[in-house]
């Protein structure tokens, strides 16, 4: 008999705390789900930059509102080879479990490896800039002085405007880069 009753208590204790702690149809708010995404990303990504990119409300269902929150994380966002990633949750239905990540850039490749593609984002340009064929003195200047760089866009045109500085050394490069990824010209600056 102690048996049955203790195993009442656990049950009606556990029913209590999830009841406690899931979301609830009137709880679940944009804010809640990006609460929850930024809590997701602070401990995945503890290191990391990261922004959430979107909020779409999906079509309510029976258990409530549904989310669907896109993010960005950025590894090694001052480094020559920046790592994105873009990464989706479906709040609340999904949990913590979020879909396959994304990668817009990754070892530190643009364009899946492709000759020419749309740059879009500045880690593309930041790798564009000292990878792409035109830029290996770039590339040298960099491992030679531990440069970082300064992305910028001209948003009129679409180029972007890669700056790479270091402290060791007495000069700079500006390296401008198509939307299409093609090299527009490599400029030596001053420090």
């Amino acid at each position: 008999m102690q048996k049955i009753i203790l195993g009442i208590v656990a049950l009606a204790i556990i029913a209590v705390l999830l009841w406690n702690f899931m979301p609830k149809i009137g709880d679940i708010t944009v804010e809640s789900a990006k609460g929850f995404v930024l809590d997701d990303l602070k401990h995945k990504y503890a290191n990391a930059e990261y922004e959430i990119l979107s909020v779409q409300e999906e079509n309510a269902t029976t258990s409530g509102k549904q989310y669907t929150v896109k993010a960005r994380v950025t590894l090694n966002p001052d480094s020559a080879c920046p790592e994105r990633i873009h990464l989706y949750y479906n709040y609340p239905a999904q949990g913590y479990v979020s879909q396959p990540p994304d990668f817009i850039t990754k070892d530190c490749q643009i364009c899946g490896g492709a000759a020419e593609c749309t740059i879009l984002y500045k880690e593309e340009a930041v790798i564009a800039s000292h990878t792409k064929p035109g830029t290996e003195n770039v590339n040298a200047f960099i491992q030679q002085y531990g440069a970082a760089p300064t992305v910028s866009r001209n948003d009129a045109t679409g180029v972007w405007a890669v700056v790479w500085k270091s402290n060791a050394a007495t000069y700079s490069y500006e390296v401008k880069i198509a939307g299409n990824s093609a090299v527009i010209s490599v400029n030596i600056g001053p420090k």
